[in-house]
C-alpha cells in the first residue's frame, strides 16, 4: 500500500515538471512584428468601439431625426419616440410624428402642436446603405410606413393647404435640390382630408390607400406617386406632383366630396349649386396661382350626377330658406351617368358632357363666363340635346307654371300646352354676361307621343306628334296631330308672343271624336249646362275654328271665339236629372254662340223608336230655356225609363217595372223653372213589377197611370204571384217639404212563401218569425209612407185569416197544424184572437198580444191551453232552454196537459227571453230516469216557473201524485213541494210523504245540475210496510216464486227502516249509501227465499222458525254490501252477510245456522260459533230471480284431508 502511494506521487511530479517546462518555452518574435500586431489590435478595438457607440438606439434615433429634419423646412417639427438598428435589416423608428408650423391661413384654431399634425406612424422603417454607415454616413434608400395616418387640411377661404408648409420656398428659389431622394412606400395609410370654411366649419372625409413615391427622373423637385385606393372599384393612378411648381396632374378618380373643397372657388360654387356627386379626377391642377386669370384647372368626370335646381332658373342667389318657396330647391333637371370634362381657364368654364338627363340620353356643350360672384350675371351659351326627355311633373311643373320669373319660353310651353310624356329636344340657350332675365331659347321640340292640352281649349290629346318650333317671339305649331280615345284630331296655326296675352289663329279638325268628360270640361260653363241636361255619350265629327287677339297682361284675358259644328254618330243621350236613355242617336247640333239647334235627332230607347226635336237657348246671366217633344211606342220600361218620368223622387221607379209601354208627352223648361218638367201618359200590359217598399214580385201586370212632375197616380193595377191573384192601388204626391205615398194590397188566397216574408215590413217580419207560418191565408194590407229620406215614416195595418195554415210558435217551437182564428199586425204589436191548432193529436189554443219594440226586442202576454201532449224529445227541445235541459237529463217520458193562465216573456238587449209561467201541468203515465227510476206517475203540479235569459230557473210548485213507482216501489197519494235554487242550479223535493204498501214513507231529495254532471242526495224513512202487500205487488209484476216453494198461507208482519244515498253522474260518477231494514212479528219462513233454504237443509219449518230480522247494508256504486243479516226465531237463527251486484243481480251471501240462544262468553262463544260454522254454513249464489242455495258442512275438514291424502294421479292407477 505504501509503495503504491509513492509511485503515484512520483508520477504527479513528473507531469508538473513537463507542463512547467512547455509553458516557459517561447519561439523568438521580431520587434516589428510585435509593434505591428499591437497597432492592428488597437485599430480594431477603436473601430469596434466607434461602431458600437454610433449604432446605439439613441445614436441611431438622433441620426434618423437629423435626416428627416434635413428633408423638411426649418419650421417643421419631428418627434421620434425610439429607434432600433440592424446592420442589414434597416432602422426602425417608433412613434414618429410630424407637425407643420402654425399658419393662420390654414387653420387659425390650430395653435396647439397636436392640432397641426400632418403625419404619424407607430413604426417607420428606413432602409439604409450599411457600408456607408461604417464610415459614419447615413444614406436612406427607402422609407417604409405601414398603417400611417396622413392629415391634409385645406382652407377654402384662403386657399392655403397644410402640405404646402412641407415645401421650402427658399430651397426652390435657390435651386437647391436633395441629392439623394429616397423612395417612399406607404401601405394601408389612412388619409384624412379636412376642409375649413370661413366660419371655421369643417368637412372631413377619409380614405384608405397605398402609395409608392418615386422621384420624377425629369425633374429634381417632382415626384411620381403610384396610388391604389381601397374602394369599389379599386382606384389606381400615377400622380405627378411638383411642389416647387404648385401643380398636381393625373390624380386618381375620387368622390366629388373629397376633392371639391380643394378646387378653385368658381368650380366650388358651380359644384355646390348643381349638387355634383360622383367620381372626378384632376387632369391638371395648378393650385399656386398668382392671380385669378392664371387659374388652370381641368377635371375629368366619370359616372357623375348632378341637379339643376329651380332657384338657378329663377335668378335666385342661392337655395331657398323660406318654407313658402322651399320648392325652389327642387330639381328641374337631373343629370346622371355624366362623362366628359369641365375646364376652368381664367373666368371661363368650358363644358363638354354627355350622359342621361331625366332618364333621356343627352349632351351638353358650351361655356359659362363668370362675371364676379353673381351666378345670374354669368354669360350662358349652351347647346342641349336630348332624345325622349320627359316633361317636368309634380311640384317642379307647378312651380314653373305659377312663377312668372321662370324663362318665358319654358313657362309658356308648360303652361299653354301642358305636355306630359317624352320630347326630343334640340335647344340653344343664350344670355350675355351681366344681362339677367334675357335668357333666349331657340330650337325645336318634337313630341314623341305625349299627352297635352292647350289652355285656350283644354281638350287632352294623346299620342301627339309633330313639332313646336321656337323662333324668337313666334311659335309655330307644325302638323301637330294626336288621338283622343277612338278619335283623331289635327291642329295647325301660329302663336304670337309679342304681347302679354298671345294672339291665336288655330284650326282643329277631329274625326270620330268621343263625347266624354274631357270634351265636356273643355267647354264653357254655359255649354256645360246644356251638356248636363242630355249627357251625350258616343262619337262625333267636330270642326272648330278658334281665334283670339292678343293683349297686355294688365287687361282681362281676351275672349276666345269658337264656331263649332257637331255631327252625332251613334250617340247615347239621357235627360238629366232623370236618366231617360236614348241610344243610336243621329242628327246634327249647331252651336252658334248662344243657341243650340237640334235637327232630326232620332234614336232608340230599349229598342223602341224615339223622336226628339226642339231647341235650347243659352243666354248670359240666364238659365237655359228648353222646349222639346218626345214620343215613343213599345218602349221597354225599366228603372232608367221609370227614373226619367217617375214622378216625385222616382215614385214609378220604386215599382222596378219590366215590360213594354207606350208613352207620349213633352219636356220643357221655362224661365223660373228650377228643373225640367214633364207630362206623360203611360199604358202598359204584361208587365212585371217588384215594389221597393213592398218587394213582392208580380207578373202579368196590367197598369194604367199618369206621370207628371209632381205626382203619379196608379189608376188600376192587377197581377199574379204564382197562383195567387193580387190587386193594388197607389198614389204618390209631393208637397213643398214632404212626400206621401198610399199603397193598398189585397188577396183572397195568398200563398205564404219566402218572397212574401222578404217583402214584409219589420213588424210583420217579427210576427212571421214568431209563428213561422206555412200555407195559404186571406190578407189585406194598407201602407202609408210620409216624409223624405231618413225622416220618412211608415205605418201599416195588416189582417191575416188562415185558410190552410200551419205554424210553429217561436216560444214553443212545435208544429201546429189546422190553424184557425185571426192575427192583426201593426208596427207595434201582434194580436192573436182565438188562435188554435193541433200539436200531434192534441189541441192547443193561444190568445194574447205581443208588443214589438221598433229598436228591437219584444214582450208578450199570452194564455195557453193544451191537453194530452206526448212528452217526446221534440217537445222537450221546444221548451225554454233551462227547463228543457232539466227534463232531458231526467229522461222524462209520458203525457202532459198544460193550462197556463199566464205565459209572459220579454227579450233583453241580446235578444234572449225571460219567461214567467203560471198555471198547471197534468201528468199521465210519466216516467223519468235518474239514478233510480220513476214510472207511471199520475197527478198534477201547480205553481210558478221563472226562466231567466241565462237559463237559470226559479221553480215553486206543489205536487199531488196519485200513483208513482219509485225504484220499483209502488207509492200512493204522494204529496210534496218542488222548488229550485237558480244560484246553485239545484232542484229540491221537500216534505215528501206517501203511502207505501200499507205503511207510510217520508223523504227529501236534492238534485244539483251542472254543465257536465248531476249530483244528488236523497233520504227515505218508511214504517209499517205490510209484507203481504209487498209480496202481492211483486206478484202483480209477474215476479212469482217457484211453485214448490210458494207458501199456502198468507205472510204477516211489517217492515220498517231507513236509507240514505248520494252520488254524482257523469264521467266521474259515483254513488254511495247506507241503510237498515227491520222485520217485526213476521212469518219469515213463509217467504219464498227462506222456504228454499229449509228445503235445501231437509228441515221442516214451522211457525217458530223466524219472526224477527235485521239487515244492515251499504251501497258503493253498483255493489250493495249486506253487512249484517240477523234472522231470529224461537227454533233457530241465521246470521251472516254478503253482497248483491246491482248491475247483474248476482248474489254472494253466506248464512250460518245457529241456536236462537247464544251465550256471550269470551273465547268460548267464538269457538262454539266456529264449530257451528263447520257444522252447517249455507252459501247463496246465482241471481235474485234465480238464487242457488248450497250447504257446506265440514268445509275446512275436507280441505285438511285433501291436503294429507291427495288423489292418486291417473297415470299411477
Amino acid at each position: 500500500m505504501k509503495r503504491t502511494t509513492l509511485e503515484h506521487n512520483a508520477a504527479l511530479r513528473t507531469i508538473r515538471e513537463y507542463v512547467h517546462t512547455r509553458t516557459l518555452v517561447r519561439y523568438p518574435v521580431s520587434t516589428f512584428r510585435r509593434r505591428l500586431g499591437v497597432f492592428l489590435l488597437a485599430c480594431f478595438v477603436v473601430a469596434f468601439g466607434f461602431y458600437t457607440f454610433s449604432t446605439t438606439d439613441e445614436a441611431i434615433r438622433r441620426r434618423a431625426l437629423q435626416f428627416l429634419r434635413k428633408a423638411t423646412p426649418g419650421g417643421v417639427e419631428i418627434d421620434v419616440g425610439g429607434a432600433s438598428f440592424q446592420m442589414f435589416e434597416g432602422i426602425t423608428l417608433r412613434n414618429v410624428h410630424v407637425y407643420v408650423p402654425y399658419d393662420e391661413r390654414v387653420d387659425p384654431s390650430a395653435k396647439k402642436r397636436s392640432d397641426r399634425e400632418i403625419f404619424s406612424a407607430t413604426t417607420l422603417k428606413l432602409v439604409h446603405d450599411p457600408w456607408r454607415l461604417l464610415f459614419g454616413n447615413l444614406r436612406v434608400r427607402r422609407i417604409i410606413a405601414v398603417e400611417p395616418t396622413i392629415v391634409l387640411t385645406n382652407n377654402t377661404e384662403t386657399g392655403a393647404r397644410n402640405w404646402e408648409l412641407l415645401n421650402d420656398p427658399k430651397r426652390n428659389r435657390s435651386g437647391v435640390r436633395l441629392r439623394h431622394r429616397p423612395i417612399v412606400t406607404i401601405r394601408s395609410a389612412t388619409a384624412k382630408v379636412t376642409s375649413i370654411d370661413r366660419d371655421g366649419g369643417r368637412v372631413e372625409s377619409m380614405q384608405i390607400l397605398d402609395a409608392d413615391v418615386r422621384p420624377a427622373p425629369q425633374s429634381g423637385t417632382a415626384y411620381d406617386i403610384e396610388i391604389r385606393q381601397y374602394r369599389d372599384p379599386i382606384g389606381r393612378a400615377t400622380v405627378h406632383f411638383d411642389p416647387a411648381e404648385g401643380m398636381v396632374a393625373n390624380s386618381p378618380f375620387v368622390a366629388t366630396r373629397t376633392i371639391k373643397l380643394q378646387l378653385p372657388a368658381p368650380l366650388q360654387s358651380l359644384f355646390d349649386s348643381l349638387s355634383v356627386e360622383g367620381d372626378v379626377r384632376l387632369t391638371r391642377f395648378v393650385y399656386d396661382n398668382a392671380s385669378d386669370g392664371d387659374r388652370d384647372t381641368r377635371i375629368e368626370m366619370r359616372d357623375v350626377k348632378c341637379h339643376v335646381p329651380l332657384w338657378l332658373l329663377f335668378g335666385e342667389a342661392g337655395p331657398a330658406v323660406d318654407p313658402a318657396v322651399a320648392d325652389l330647391n327642387l330639381s328641374l333637371v337631373d343629370l346622371e351617368n355624366l362623362d366628359g370634362r369641365v375646364e376652368l381657364v381664367g373666368e371661363e368654364i368650358r363644358i363638354d358632357l354627355s350622359g342621361v338627363m331625366n332618364g333621356a340620353p343627352c349632351s351638353v356643350k358650351g361655356s359659362l363666363t363668370r362675371s364676379g360672384e353673381d351666378n345670374q350675371a354669368m354669360g350662358v351659351d349652351l347647346q342641349v340635346k336630348a332624345e325622349g326627355f320627359p316633361a317636368p311633373e309634380g311640384a317642379v311643373r307647378n312651380r314653373v307654371i305659377a312663377d312668372e320669373r321662370a324663362p318665358r319660353a319654358i313657362h309658356e310651353f308648360l303652361h299653354d300646352y301642358d305636355p306630359h310624356g317624352r320630347l326630343d329636344v334640340d335647344l340653344r340657350f343664350a344670355r350675355a354676361t351681366n344681362a339677367p332675365g334675357t335668357l333666349r331659347m331657340d330650337g325645336v321640340i318634337v313630341p314623341q307621343g305625349v299627352t297635352g292640352a292647350a289652355t285656350w281649349f283644354p281638350f287632352a290629346l294623346d299620342d301627339v306628334h309633330g313639332a313646336v318650333r321656337f323662333e324668337g317671339p313666334d311659335v309655330y305649331l307644325e302638323d301637330l296631330h294626336g288621338r283622343h280615345g277612338s278619335g283623331v284630331a289635327s291642329i295647325s296655326g301660329t302663336i304670337d308672343r309679342r304681347t302679354g296675352y298671345s294672339s291665336l289663329a288655330l284650326e282643329v279638325d277631329s274625326y270620330n271624336l268621343p263625347l266624354d268628360v274631357h270634351l265636356f270640361m273643355a267647354m264653357s260653363e254655359r255649354y256645360q249646362g246644356v251638356w248636363r241636361r242630355f249627357m251625350p255619350y258616343g262619337t262625333a265629327n267636330i270642326r272648330a275654328v278658334l281665334t283670339r287677339t292678343g293683349g297686355p297682361k294688365s287687361q282681362p284675358i281676351p275672349k276666345l271665339n269658337k264656331r263649332i259644328t257637331v255631327d252625332l254618330r251613334d250617340v247615347i243621350a239621357m235627360f238629366r236629372p232623370y236618366p231617360y236613355r236614348i241610344e243610336h242617336v243621329d242628327g246634327r247640333l249647331i252651336v252658334d254662340e248662344d243657341r243650340i239647334l237640334l235637327r232630326d235627332i232620332t234614336g232608340f230607347a230599349n229598342g223602341a223608336p224615339i223622336l226628339l226635336d226642339g231647341y235650347a237657348l243659352l243666354e248670359p246671366d240666364r238659365e237655359a230655356e228648353i222646349d222639346m217633344r218626345l214620343e215613343g211606342r213599345g218602349v221597354a220600361i225599366d228603372n232608367r225609363v221609370a227614373s226619367a218620368f217617375g214622378g216625385p223622387d222616382g215614385a214609378l221607379a220604386r215599382f222596378n217595372p219590366r215590360g213594354n209601354v207606350d208613352l207620349i208627352g213633352s219636356l220643357s223648361r221655362r224661365e223660373g223653372d228650377e228643373d225640367l218638367r214633364w207630362d206623360f201618359h203611360v199604358d202598359g200590359r204584361d208587365l212585371r213589377i217588384r215594389h221597393q217598399e213592398f218587394p213582392y214580385a208580380l207578373s202579368d201586370v196590367a197598369v194604367d197611370l199618369d206621370v207628371r212632375t209632381d205626382d203619379v197616380v196608379v189608376n188600376q193595377l192587377t197581377g199574379r204571384h204564382g197562383d195567387s191573384l193580387v190587386s193594388a192601388t197607389a198614389s204618390w204626391s209631393r208637397g213643398e217639404s214632404a212626400e206621401r205615398v198610399e199603397l193598398v194590397v189585397s188577396s183572397d188566397d195568398l200563398a205564404l212563401d219566402r218572397e212574401l216574408y222578404d217583402a214584409l215590413p219589420a213588424g210583420a217580419k217579427s210576427a212571421w218569425d214568431m209563428f213561422e207560418p206555412t200555407g195559404r191565408v186571406r190578407v189585406r194590407s194598407r201602407h202609408t209612407f210620409a216624409g223624405v229620406g231618413a225622416a220618412q215614416t211608415h205605418s201599416h195595418t195588416t189582417r191575416i185569416e188562415p185558410i190552410q195554415l200551419a205554424a210553429k210558435f217561436k216560444s214553443l217551437p212545435l208544429p201546429i197544424t189546422g190553424l184557425s182564428g185571426a192575427v192583426d199586425i201593426t208596427s207595434t204589436e201582434v194580436r192573436l184572437a182565438n188562435v188554435s191548432g193541433n200539436i200531434g193529436g192534441s189541441r192547443i189554443n193561444v190568445d194574447g198580444v205581443v208588443h214589438l219594440n221598433p229598436q228591437g226586442g219584444m214582450r208578450g202576454d199570452l194564455k195557453l191551453v193544451a191537453g194530452n201532449i206526448d212528452v217526446t224529445p221534440d217537445v222537450l227541445g221546444a221548451l225554454p232552454s233551462g227547463l228543457g235541459e232539466w227534463m232531458k237529463r231526467a229522461k222524462l217520458r209520458g203525457r202532459m196537459s198544460l193550462d197556463f193562465s199566464k205565459l209572459a216573456f220579454e227579450s233583453d238587449s241580446l235578444g234572449r227571453l225571460r219567461w214567467r209561467i203560471e198555471g198547471r201541468i197534468g201528468l199521465a203515465g210519466v216516467s223519468a230516469r235518474l239514478e233510480m227510476s220513476l214510472d207511471d206517475a199520475d197527478g198534477e203540479m201547480r205553481g210558478v216557473c221563472v226562466i231567466e235569459p241565462d237559463g237559470g230557473i226559479q221553480f215553486d210548485a206543489d205536487a199531488k201524485i196519485s200513483h208513482i213507482e219509485f225504484g220499483g216501489w209502488d207509492m200512493r197519494d204522494v204529496r210534496g213541494r218542488i222548488v229550485s235554487d237558480p244560484s246553485a242550479g239545484a232542484l229540491m223535493i221537500e216534505k215528501g210523504v206517501a203511502r207505501l204498501y200499507g205503511g207510510d214513507a217520508t223523504g227529501d231529495a236534492q238534485i244539483l245540475f251542472s254543465q257536465d254532471h248531476t249530483a244528488y242526495e236523497a233520504s227515505l224513512l218508511f214504517r209499517d210496510v205490510q209484507i203481504q202487500e209487498f209480496l202481492d205487488a211483486q206478484k202483480d209484476k209477474g215476479l212469482r216464486p217457484d211453485a214448490r216453494t210458494e207458501p199456502k198461507e198468507k205472510a204477516r208482519g211489517t217492515i220498517a227502516g231507513n236509507f240514505a244515498m248520494r252520488g254524482e253522474t257523469g264521467r266521474r260518477g259515483y254513488r254511495e249509501g247506507a241503510g237498515t231494514v227491520y222485520i217485526r212479528d213476521a212469518q219469515v219462513w213463509k217467504l219464498p227465499f227462506a222456504l228454499a233454504i229449509f228445503q235445501v237443509l231437509n228441515l221442516t219449518p214451522d211457525e217458530n222458525v223466524f219472526h224477527d230480522g235485521r239487515i244492515e247494508m251499504f251501497l258503493t256504486d253498483q255493489k250493495l254490501i249486506l253487512h249484517k243479516i240477523d234472522l231470529q226465531g224461537k227454533a233457530m237463527a241465521f246470521i251472516g252477510g254478503g253482497t248483491l251486484n246491482l248491475d247483474s243481480n248476482d248474489l254472494d251471501i253466506r248464512l250460518l245456522a245457529a241456536s236462537p240462544v247464544r251465550v256471550q262468553v269470551p273465547l268460548l262463544t267464538e269457538i262454539l260459533e266456529g264449530m257451528a260454522r263447520e257444522a252447517m254454513e249455507i252459501h247463496v249464489t246465482g241471481t235474485v230471480d234465480n238464487p242457488k242455495i248450497r250447504p257446506e258442512p265440514l268445509r275446512q275438514a275436507r280441505d285438511v284431508i285433501g291436503t294429507l291424502f291427495p288423489e292418486i294421479p291417473r297415470s299411477r292407477r
